[in-house]
C-alpha cells in the first residue's frame, strides 16, 4: 500500500464519519482533515481548518498579521437595537 493509498483511505474514513469538507483559505485545497494538507502557519504547524469559511479566512488573516474586525464579522454588520422603555 502506498502513502497516497493510505491518505486516500484516511480521507474516506473522515468523510464516512461525517467530518465536513473544508477549503483552505490560502491555497484552496479541499480536505476532510482538521488541518490543511499544504499550508503551515508561522510557528510551523499545519494551518487549522474549521469548516466555516469565514472563520478559516479570519484565522489565516490573523496568522498573516492582518487586522481582522472579528466583531463586524461575527455580527454580520448588524447593530443591536436598543430596548424601548416600558
Amino acid at each position: 500500500m502506498t502513502d497516497d493509498d493510505i491518505l486516500l483511505e484516511y480521507e474516506t474514513l473522515l468523510a464516512y464519519e461525517g467530518e465536513p469538507l473544508k477549503t483552505c483559505p490560502n491555497c484552496e485545497a479541499k480536505t476532510h482533515r482538521k488541518h490543511c494538507v499544504k499550508c503551515v502557519n508561522e510557528d510551523g504547524q499545519p494551518q487549522p481548518l474549521t469548516g466555516d469559511s469565514a472563520i478559516d479566512q479570519a484565522m489565516a488573516d490573523i496568522e498573516a498579521g492582518k487586522d481582522v474586525d472579528l466583531e463586524a464579522m461575527l455580527r454580520g454588520g448588524f447593530e443591536t437595537v436598543p430596548k424601548g422603555k416600558k
